[in-house]
């Protein structure tokens, strides 16, 4: 008994020598704040009401009282302001948790240190309360050990580390060379505070180098634009009353560099690191120091604002003006409420101004102390995302859009109940409309590339122009009671229409079918949605096959289009063979496809119409750019519609080349196939024209002919570069196609049960005739070339022919003729 009674008494006594300092103040309300240099974290409570560090905020789940427990030295039960208990969990040793009433030795916690700057907390089995990362959302776990570095902590008072709403403004309560409390923010993601031990000049920190305004710390704002450093910086300001009017106060030194383009910025904003254009306070900038000392007369900032949110953050900015490397110390805090919010509609906007080129702001709007939805309008012409935001909104965005065809002056009127806001509007904006003829019809070019408006399928795509493609050919349809506002309608009766931002042909017209014809002339006009005027038809290709879309800028290189006739471009065999139609300096109108096919044709650089002095007539001719590079080709070829097949043509056109060599020459042939070789000419007729004396555009015009016999109703005229390596430019105009022996009738009553067979290299010919006659045999290939021909006398009634004909195998076509007409037939090999 008396062994127990000392042995009780020497724990009293070891108890009662080795308890901590550390008392806590009764009624007191603290945040648990963890030392490690670069934490600046406080203990806190996750969304799951989990243990973790976080930024220190004003926040119930942050602030914590230390009560004592009875008969216990030096142990506390710690509960947080939202009622939970700090508790060591009862099943997993190293866990900690929240617990809405204490757990008897598992909520107890010993407070071991010398003083409210430098504390551990122990449970039960002395182990310390630690977390394993300084991050935030990092877990405290009760299983650390002493020498642990992040479970050392310091108590800070609810009233020493909150003063008018703001976490530590005076900067006392960090770790001296380590992060600042409160969240702060970078633009570089990099972690606030010291990277080791020894080197105390990196990162953005808490100093106490006598740059300071008073106390002992300041905080240092490294701008020096590295790796370790940031351009932007922001500090969170949580608490506000939202419609509030608030001034935020700091205080500053600037060291390293004193020159007149070592600025700060500082303005308030909804956001961290948003630009100075979104900031809902003035915009102040600092002004550079007569020196760098630390001695140097502090300066003085002010920012006044009207808080849109119970959430804004100061934001300070390096000028990005100046490629200078300077520090920038900040000090004593003040924010001061200087109003009470009353009801309002609140905007930072005075006033928006709009034109051709600046059509679309965002509006930043929030309510305050509204009971009622926020009810927006606007004039004809402006155009608005949303018309209705909630009572409650904060800085909710608005994207005003100017979308009228004249200028306007009006005013956008918000309206909540009785509150009502109007914000003055000023557009600038002028256009000249054209307005086709209702009887016409109309192929639509695209300037650039010479294509026109047609489909496939539903979409609307560019193609070459076709003669009598429906889809290509349109008609103007006026919508009713709109001024300027048209339905484009195609021959196979669909509606041109956008449908989101795509163009596409719709069997019914809707209001997205409805367009309006800015520009100068038919030969100049963009196809604008008459929703927007901004919004125009074009294609981000003049390729073949484009797709085209509604969404596009004047501004945009393939938005300009052209309104040509159908009466005037299409003859009887070709496009516009004057060129007088086209768009100047345009893809030329009708099917001419390049050698390089994908090459556009049009815009400078490459083969297209030009109005030039160097067309032989009239004001334009078509430009064909041999130079054999990138931008040019070395043949192009021209598609003639219409043609009756048999019948022989003659083209005639006039020329010029930009060029004295000699082997500057063009071979101009037609052929069944686009760019085939000259051996493929039909009837292997072709010219080469000769140089000019002159490569002046005022050198004479000369001309030439080629004669071909049809093989089909389409025909192709190649023009193709001379193999030379001579670069050359070479003007054609004044094109003129004339069916010169016009192809016989077909006479089915002359011939009759017409067939033919190829048995090796020798064609059997068998028909039925109603005349005794002198008549011919022609074999023409597909490319039409003859290969064959035989005169022949026919017997009335069967004949039968054997012609030995040595040819390749494939297609042919066998034709006999009279003066009377002619039978054609295919036959195979």
């Amino acid at each position: 008994m008396k062994k127990s009674l000392l042995y009780s008494l020497f724990l009293f006594l070891t108890c009662s020598f080795s308890h901590a300092a550390v008392i806590p103040v009764q009624g007191e309300k603290y945040y648990i704040l963890q030392t490690f240099t670069k934490s600046g974290k406080v203990v806190s409570a996750s969304q799951f009401n989990e243990v973790v560090l976080d930024y220190p905020t004003i926040s119930q789940s942050q602030v914590f009282e230390f009560i004592p427990v009875t008969n216990k030295s030096d142990t506390y039960f710690v509960k947080n302001q939202q009622g939970y208990y700090l508790t060591n969990s009862m099943d997993v040793q190293w866990l900690t948790e929240y617990t809405e009433e204490p757990e008897g030795e598992y909520s107890e916690w010993i407070i071991e240190g010398n003083n409210l700057n430098n504390i551990r907390l122990k449970v039960k089995t002395s182990a310390c309360f630690a977390s394993a990362e300084y991050n935030a959302g990092s877990f405290l776990y009760a299983d650390k050990t002493v020498t642990d570095l992040l479970g050392n902590f310091k108590l800070v008072s609810q009233s020493q580390m909150i003063q008018n709403n703001l976490i530590d403004p005076g900067f006392e309560n960090a770790v001296v060379e380590g992060t600042p409390l409160g969240v702060w923010q970078n633009n570089g993601n990099k972690t606030f505070g010291n990277d080791n031990a020894t080197t105390q000049n990196y990162r953005s920190r808490i100093v106490s180098n006598g740059y300071q305004v008073s106390g002992n710390n300041a905080f240092i704002a490294r701008f020096y634009g590295d790796e370790n450093s940031f351009t932007k910086l922001s500090y969170q300001l949580g608490g506000l009353i939202k419609g509030a009017s608030y001034t935020f106060a700091f205080k500053s030194k600037q060291g390293n560099d004193n020159a007149a383009e070592a600025k700060v910025f500082s303005y308030i904003t909804l956001l961290s690191g948003d630009e100075q254009s979104n900031a809902i306070s003035n915009v102040f900038a600092s002004t550079s120091p007569a020196s760098t000392a630390a001695t140097q007369t502090p300066g003085n900032a002010l920012l006044t604002f009207t808080a849109t949110s119970t959430t804004c953050y100061v934001n300070w900015e390096k000028n990005k003006a100046t490629v200078k490397n300077y520090l920038y110390y900040i000090d004593d805090m003040v924010l001061t409420k200087t109003a009470d919010p009353t009801p309002a509609i609140f905007t930072l906007t005075k006033s928006l101004n709009f034109d051709a080129t600046n059509r679309t702001f965002n509006l930043q709007l929030s309510g305050i102390m509204l009971t009622d939805s926020i009810r927006i309008t606007a004039p004809d012409g402006i155009s608005l995302s949303r018309k209705t935001l909630p009572a409650n909104s904060s800085s909710e965005t608005v994207k005003v859009s100017f979308t009228g065809f004249s200028s306007l002056d009006g005013s956008i009127t918000l309206t909540s109940n009785d509150v009502s806001l109007q914000i003055p509007v000023v557009a600038s904006y002028n256009t000249a409309f054209v307005q086709p003829i209702a009887s016409e019809k109309y192929y639509i070019q695209q300037r650039t590339g010479g294509k026109v408006i047609a489909n496939s399928g539903s979409k609307a795509v560019l193609k070459y122009a076709e003669k009598n493609d429906n889809g290509q050919i349109f008609s103007v349809e006026n919508v009713n009671n709109k001024l300027n506002t048209y339905y484009l309608k195609s021959d196979n009766n669909q509606y041109l229409t956008f449908n989101e931002s795509k163009l596409v042909y719709n069997a019914q017209p809707s209001i997205n079918s409805e367009w309006v014809l800015q520009g100068t002339s038919d030969s100049l006009i963009y196809i604008t949605q008459s929703q927007n005027s901004a919004s125009v038809v074009g294609s981000d290709s003049a390729i073949h096959n484009s797709t085209l879309y509604a969404d596009r800028f004047m501004t945009a290189p393939n938005s300009a289009f052209a309104l040509l006739k159908v009466s005037a471009v299409v003859g009887a065999y070709m496009f516009d063979p004057g060129f007088e139609n086209h768009p100047t300096d345009a893809g030329p109108l009708g099917t001419w496809i390049p050698a390089v096919d994908g090459l556009q044709l049009g815009t400078y650089g490459f083969s297209r119409v030009q109005n030039s002095a160097w067309a032989s007539a009239g004001k334009k001719c078509m430009y064909l750019r041999f130079l054999g590079d990138a931008t040019s080709y070395n043949s192009i070829s021209q598609k003639l519609h219409s043609l009756n097949a048999g019948a022989t043509y003659r083209l005639d056109l006039k020329y010029k080349c930009q060029s004295t060599a000699a082997t500057s020459l063009v071979n101009i042939y037609a052929a069944a196939v686009p760019n085939a070789s000259t051996s493929a000419a039909i009837g292997g007729i072709y010219s080469t024209t000769s140089v000019a004396a002159s490569n002046l555009s005022s050198q004479s015009a000369q001309s030439t002919s080629i004669t071909f016999v049809a093989p089909a109703s389409t025909a192709w005229i190649v023009y193709s570069k001379n193999t030379t390596a001579t670069n050359f430019n070479f003007f054609i105009d004044d094109l003129v196609l004339t069916e010169t022996k016009p192809s016989a009738l077909e006479k089915t009553f002359t011939f009759s049960d017409f067939n033919a067979s190829f048995v090796g290299d020798v064609l059997n010919i068998k028909f039925v005739s109603l005349v005794s006659e002198n008549a011919k045999i022609q074999l023409f290939n597909l490319q039409g070339q003859q290969v064959v021909f035989n005169d022949i006398s026919i017997e009335s009634g069967s004949n039968s022919f054997t012609l030995p004909v040595s040819v390749q195998a494939g297609v042919y076509l066998i034709r006999i003729s009279d003066q009377s007409g002619m039978s054609t037939i295919k036959v195979l090999k």
